[in-house]
């Protein structure tokens, strides 16, 4: 399954936790299985 993580920072100071804030929805992402090619 193919997908698209994104993250629109409005708040200067959540630029510097970028990564904790998109961790979760890369895993979310990985859980949902292989895409059609496997």
């Amino acid at each position: 399954m193919c997908g698209i993580v994104g993250l629109l920072v409005k708040t200067p100071a959540l630029r510097e936790r970028l990564g904790e804030l998109m961790v979760p929805m890369l895993i979310g992402m990985t859980e949902r299985g292989p895409d059609s090619a496997g």
